[in-house]
């Protein structure tokens, strides 16, 4: 995709979102690629997986220099919860987006991050399908 659109400031990454800054198991959905996640899913079709560097949200953040995040969107395949709740626990006010869209997977998720966003000022503005829309 980059290299048919031009896309100022996106720098590829080869590292994973997840609760911790290290290494992590990806499990490779075989049927889909776009299903894979860190989390093994019951009832998935994994047949390989591979380890990833990791990295949380925020220490991203900080390596990044970004003085704030004006938006995001997380579809991870029910690892949500593994980026977020540390995000939600650590990250100064100044780098908590306004708007966020994170994919419904909360019969995957550990952790109530919901509620979490709810203790950082967010509420639901709006549920799809698929999808739940946070504002601040």
């Amino acid at each position: 995709n980059l290299s048919f659109n031009d896309l100022p400031g996106v720098s590829p990454q080869s590292i994973a979102l997840a609760d911790k800054t290290g290494e992590m198991t990806l499990h490779i959905d075989s049927t889909n690629s776009g299903e894979s996640s860190l989390k093994k899913l019951d009832g998935r079709a994994t047949t390989s997986s591979v380890t990833v560097p990791t990295m949380t949200l925020l220490d991203f953040a900080r390596q990044e220099s970004l003085p704030y995040i004006s938006a995001m969107k997380l579809d991870v395949e029910g690892a949500e919860d593994l980026i977020l709740s540390p995000f939600f626990a650590d990250a100064p006010a100044e780098l908590l987006p306004d708007l966020m869209i994170v994919e419904n997977a909360d019969v995957r998720w550990s952790r109530d991050i919901v509620s979490e966003a709810k203790s950082r000022g967010y509420r639901i503005d709006r549920k799809t399908r698929m999808n739940l829309v946070l504002r601040r």
